[in-house]
């Protein structure tokens, strides 16, 4: 068990360590919990034998940043549990949940005082010795966690998505800049374009130096009145899409004739998109929107979110939302339109537009969903209204403030430990809730 003392230790287990989003998120959060916070970061690897971590750049990069790195991969879950206890952790946070690499063992062995589950799994884990889990009210209400979870909640004051992007995606603002849809005499000042800029110029700037992207660049394989039109998106992997989204999003195109939707051509599974492809062309062409559809190609890390800037209204799916995908697109300044989900899977969006101020842009019900998918995309006014407002939420908003997560990461491992001391034998009984930091 962890001992007393004004810094409290902190530990993670994953089994993501590596290039993984995990990964790429945990990386900028540790740096920042230790540039921020007086709490101590330990980090313990876990890997599967199909994908080691170690000796890549990221591992590398995540060792170095916490306080101590610790691989316990060879290990048994026994062994793993008595050098994990003898690290006398506070709260141990599990990032696996049940997803690749899970080992429930540990959680069994109860190798911290408190235990908590984050980031990995979109759900509840149903460990009895899982203490908590870190959320935010958004994501999941308290009526929903007495329903679907057996944790406690550990509650954000804003979105718990790790949006690192102002760190990992400084570069797309700038290379991005001269691709959005402005009215005439609304080009923010001193751009030199600004006199002859129009919508047909809207372009990004190129990583390599090259000339600039634009949409007939992208290789989406829309017809050039296509590509003039409002471009509807969705780049989740393939596989998080489902009927009822996909039926929506054709009603939504029948009704808006001009318009086209993106979707991403990128799988994590081999060989896999192709068919995917064919067979969401299918579908269209059943309901009634040939042509329609467009699908963007994988694209230097460099390009990728700068690209994504050159849609025009993001439309997230029903059941399983985007998470990183979304967040990546509300950083290029594409807004969003998303339906209310009744699961934490389907409440990412939620959570998201809370966080930047724009939660009503999502809709109670599929008819309210469709009307504002299509009176947005039918009325540049409001559409360029929301991504300005968006573009200044992407500054000054909670989304995207790292230093406000991690410092509410602190509040929470305190209020976690707090609650532990005053009833270490029977577990948590309340709630506990990061208070909004002053300004």
């Amino acid at each position: 068990g962890g001992g007393g003392g004004g810094i409290l230790r902190l530990g993670f287990l994953s089994s993501d360590f590596g290039p993984h989003p995990v990964g790429w998120a945990m990386l900028p959060l540790i740096e920042q919990l230790v540039a921020s916070t007086r709490l101590e970061v330990v980090c313990l690897a876990l890997d599967l034998p199909e994908r080691q971590h170690a000796g890549t750049a990221e591992r590398r990069a995540i060792a170095a940043a916490a306080h101590a790195f610790f691989d316990l991969t060879r290990l048994t879950d026994a062994e793993a549990a008595r050098a994990i206890d003898g690290l006398r952790l506070h709260v141990l946070v599990n990032l696996v949940g049940h997803t690749a690499g899970a080992r429930h063992a540990l959680t069994h062995y109860r190798p911290a005082p408190v235990q908590a589950s984050y980031y990995g799994y979109a759900g509840t884990t149903a460990l009895p010795q899982m203490h908590y889990a870190l959320l935010d009210a958004a994501a999941a209400p308290p009526p929903l966690a007495a329903a679907e979870f057996t944790e406690r909640m550990a509650y954000f004051p804003f979105s718990h998505f790790v949006a690192a992007h102002a760190r990992r995606y400084a570069h797309a603002p700038h290379a991005s800049r001269l691709a959005h849809p402005w009215p005439a005499g609304e080009w923010p000042a001193g751009e030199e374009e600004r006199a002859t800029w129009s919508p047909a110029l809207r372009r990004v700037d190129s990583s390599d130096g090259g000339p600039p992207l634009r949409r007939e660049d992208l290789g989406l394989g829309l017809s050039p009145r296509r590509l003039r039109g409002v471009a509807l998106c969705n780049f989740n992997q393939l596989y998080k899409l489902d009927p009822d989204s996909f039926g929506a999003w054709a009603n939504a195109l029948r009704r808006l004739p001009e318009a086209s939707l993106w979707l991403s051509r990128v799988s994590v599974r081999r060989g896999w998109a192709e068919h995917a492809e064919q067979s969401l062309r299918a579908q269209a062409a059943a309901h009634g929107v040939t042509g329609r559809l467009g699908f963007v190609p994988k694209l230097p890390e460099a390009d990728f979110i700068p690209a994504r800037s050159l849609a025009d209204l993001m439309v997230d799916n029903r059941w399983y939302n985007a998470h990183t995908t979304g967040a990546d697109s509300l950083w290029a300044g594409v807004p969003a339109v998303a339906l209310q989900g009744r699961g934490l899977a389907s409440r990412a969006s939620g959570s998201f537009l809370a966080a930047l101020g724009l939660g009503y842009t999502v809709a109670p019900s599929w008819k309210a969903y469709e009307d504002l998918i299509c009176s947005l995309a039918s009325t540049p006014e409001r559409l360029q209204l929301l991504r300005r407002r968006l573009l200044d939420a992407r500054s000054d908003a909670p989304f995207f403030d790292l230093e406000g997560l991690a410092r509410a990461q602190e509040r929470l491992v305190h209020g976690m430990w707090r609650a532990h001391e005053a009833s270490p034998a029977s577990g948590p009984k309340m709630h506990i809730i990061a208070a909004r930091a002053r300004t």
